[in-house]
């Protein structure tokens, strides 16, 4: 049996590894460069090969999604209904402006003149 041997897209340069990879065609439109490259921060050989094989399995993951929600009908023209849950977009998490200023408050604004709140507000 032979055995399947898969490109690592690292080099090195100036001895820390590197990961580089050229963005498929269809998914160009999403990224700034039609190249890729990532310092994985390392001199280790091993550690940069695995760290190049997880971001390369993530990246074709990601590319995979980017393509699906992308998706137009070949017959109609019309735009494949992909559901939320497969939807690559990252969710903002943050809390807004108006919720951190409570919860400064909150912490911080105890015992403190008006010019405090107003000064935060």
């Amino acid at each position: 049996m032979r055995s399947v041997i898969f490109p690592s897209f690292r080099y090195a340069k100036r001895g820390i590894f590197y990961f580089g990879r050229r963005v498929p065609k269809d998914v160009q439109r999403f990224y700034g460069s039609p190249k890729l490259v990532l310092s994985l921060r390392t001199k280790s050989v091993t550690k940069a090969e695995r760290q190049a094989q997880r971001i390369a399995a993530k990246l074709e993951e990601q590319w995979d999604l980017l393509r699906l929600v992308h998706l137009e009908d070949r017959v109609g023209n019309n735009r494949v209904e992909v559901p939320a849950s497969l939807s690559p977009l990252v969710v903002n998490t943050t809390p807004s402006l108006t919720n951190a200023a409570e919860t400064y408050l909150a912490g911080k604004g105890s015992h403190r003149p008006k010019t405090f709140r107003q000064a935060v507000d």
